[in-house]
């Protein structure tokens, strides 16, 4: 009975390798004639994925009519800050912003955000919960490789944001608010492809810094991120009626999450 059940179980992993191999080849082979597609969305590079808006493409031939782009969106980070002398925080902050972008030319775009803190924490042994709060941004971004064939496209970006919000310890009914304020600035890179004419996916990294300011049981702090890098890589949907809808990930650094939906006028 034992050895029937042993066979038994050769069997169905021999039988389970080749499907996974044919699976991996096929998944493959569609990627492969995807990128050799020639697509007719070949100027890409006004502006890339997440809070920075998202890409605007369109044929080299074809006359710059959309130069607005609207958007807004969610995004969740999580990350590590250190105020010195040991103190040491994790956060978690959620955002809601929406976005304008403008097409300055066929390769270079500038961005404007506003929105606010949701809600968030820090946390190190106690809890300290972060009130809801303004956020702005303010963002450059250039194209310099154009998508052509299986070469994809390619964008630098340049942006600052700005947070601030209200901290309580969780449970200090009787604390008094501290302030936490934040400035962020950030460089990156971005290659992607558009496949199918609908669909466009990029891989992205960045490189960031800029001082956060904190009352800490009283005491003035300045702290900065731990991580100050991201790699990550996001998809863009175009939808009907010219909306789009885009989704980020980050896995490494910096983590987070980015949705949201587009409007080009």
């Amino acid at each position: 009975m034992i050895r029937s059940l042993r066979l038994a179980t050769t069997n169905t992993t021999r039988t389970a390798r080749p499907r996974s191999a044919a699976r991996a080849l096929a998944s493959v082979g569609v990627v492969l004639f995807a990128l050799g597609v020639e697509s007719t969305a070949n100027a890409c590079g006004a502006s890339p994925g997440g809070p920075m808006g998202h890409m605007m493409c369109g044929p080299d031939d074809a006359p710059l009519e959309h130069r607005f782009r609207g958007s807004v969106g969610y995004s969740f980070a999580n990350t590590r800050i250190s105020f010195g002398d040991g103190l040491k925080f994790t956060m978690n902050r959620h955002l809601a912003m929406a976005t304008l972008d403008y097409r300055l030319d066929r390769k270079k775009a500038i961005t404007f955000g506003a929105g606010g803190l949701l809600l968030g924490n820090l946390r190190n042994g106690q809890n300290h919960l972060m009130s809801s709060g303004p956020a702005l941004l303010v963002g450059y971004s250039a194209g310099f490789l154009k998508e052509e064939g299986a070469i994809p496209y390619g964008v630098l970006t340049l942006a600052g944001s700005f947070v601030h919000a209200q901290t309580r310890p969780e449970g200090g009914f009787f604390a008094g608010p501290s302030g936490y304020t934040a400035f962020d600035f950030r460089f990156g890179m971005m290659f992607g492809k558009t496949l199918f004419e609908y669909l466009s996916v990029y891989a992205k990294g960045t490189l960031f810094g800029g001082p956060a300011f904190w009352r800490i049981d009283g005491n003035a702090h300045i702290g900065t991120d731990l991580y100050h890098y991201q790699v990550g890589g996001g998809l863009i949907v175009k939808l009907p009626s010219n909306f789009s809808l885009y989704g980020e990930g980050i896995a490494l650094g910096e983590r987070g999450v980015v949705v949201g939906l587009s409007l080009t006028p």
